[in-house]
């Protein structure tokens, strides 16, 4: 009787030692679908439900990857298996966790370098991508400090300009106002642009992001 309830209980450890192996092969292909969302979620500049769908799969694996490390506490625990082997899924657990913050930060640190703002880039540039270039620029650059040639040395020509009257009489000119449409990619519903006012000596007096 001993030995049947033996049996049993190795059995029923070796089914759990199976379970446990089979749910690290998904949280395997977990990482791996996590690591492309994040990839898409930080590299699209439009709309798009890659985050939602990248906070869900977080979600699972991180559940999967505690019931793992539990799981195998329990096999070593109560096993009369190989310890050795009984730790190999959440040492698995530990790398994949590895894994994937380093490549969110590789990743991220790609994406800092690739819109970092150049005059090129931004002459290149579309109109969302202007809008991620434009964070780079106004960390390099204090617009303050810029006058109606350097604008257009760095930013080019605008998509639209209008010219500042002052209420006197007869009017005067008091200045330029330059627009720049910066696409969806910070509203994502209304248009963004970026305005910039110039004096009469042509200096900037003010410069603002807006969504209509």
């Amino acid at each position: 009787m001993k030995e049947i309830v033996e049996y049993k209980k190795t059995s029923s450890l070796k089914a759990l030692f199976i379970i446990t192996i089979v749910m690290t092969f998904v949280l395997a292909i977990l990482t791996g679908l996590l690591v492309y969302l994040y990839h898409q979620t930080v590299w699209t500049l439009t709309i798009n439900f890659n985050f939602i769908y990248f906070v869900w799969v977080l979600l699972f694996a991180v559940i999967i990857g505690l019931l793992i490390v539990t799981l195998s506490f329990i096999l070593v625990k109560k096993s009369s298996l190989d310890h050795k082997r009984i730790i190999i899924p959440p040492a698995l657990v530990v790398f994949l966790a590895i894994f994937s913050v380093s490549f969110a930060l590789i990743d991220k640190g790609a994406y800092n370098a690739y819109y970092t703002f150049s005059k090129e880039r931004w002459a290149m540039a579309s109109k969302e991508e202007r809008s991620v270039y434009l964070d780079s620029f106004l960390k390099k650059h204090d617009l303050y400090t810029f006058n109606d040639e350097l604008i257009i040395e760095y930013l080019g020509e605008p998509d639209e300009k209008e010219t500042i009257e002052l209420l006197t009489y007869p009017t005067q000119y008091g200045g330029s106002k330059y627009f720049y449409d910066l696409g969806y990619a910070r509203d994502f519903i209304d248009l963004s642009f970026l305005k910039i006012e110039t004096n009469q000596l042509g200096n900037v007096t003010y410069y603002q992001i807006y969504s209509t």
